[in-house]
């Protein structure tokens, strides 16, 4: 009996005492692919290029969904991701290792509806703030260059107090 722990590739030559001999190959691989040039979970506001590969084996399935939907299922070893969505990517290795991660482009600033730049108004207002992408992280509201602390979610703002605001929304 032999055991092997090591990951690496062997080959095993078992000779009797007749002369007759037995060779086997094989690999003992327990590290998953390796997805390298994104983070886990984390938001680009640029197009984003990956590698795909395996220090032991070879990678010999990849499933790349954009928004939940299978884009790419052709392994390659650079992929490059131009367009605003949610991906995961998934990689499995010749001998069943598994890695998958998820990233998200968003180059498209959010969206401020309800009210015009440099426009005047002589009434109350309700403005409407979206990301379709990545969600709202944060709004500043300032009203005559002083932060304000006007209480809103982060879709709806109420503006009722005179004076010049600067909104400022800022995604994920």
């Amino acid at each position: 009996t032999i055991s092997l722990e090591l990951e690496g590739h062997y080959e095993i030559t078992v000779i009797d005492f007749a002369g007759n001999q037995s060779t086997i190959s094989f690999t003992i691989d327990k590290t998953p692919p390796v997805i390298s040039g994104v983070a886990a979970n984390v938001f680009y506001r640029e197009s984003v290029t990956i590698e795909v590969y395996d220090q032991t084996t070879t990678v010999a399935e990849i499933t790349i969904k954009k928004d939940n939907e299978i884009i790419i299922t052709e392994v390659l070893d650079v992929y490059t991701f131009e367009v605003d969505g949610n991906y995961e990517v998934e990689a499995i290795d010749q001998a069943g290792n598994v890695n998958n991660i998820q990233f998200t482009i968003d180059k498209t600033p959010p969206v401020i509806s309800g009210v015009t730049t440099n426009a005047f108004y002589k009434e109350d207002l309700t403005i409407h703030i979206s990301d379709e992408t990545s969600g709202i992280e944060t709004v500043w509201i300032y009203i005559d260059g002083v932060l304000s602390d006007i209480t809103h979610d982060m879709s709806t703002i109420s503006l009722e107090l005179e004076g010049h605001y600067e909104i400022t929304v800022i995604d994920f």
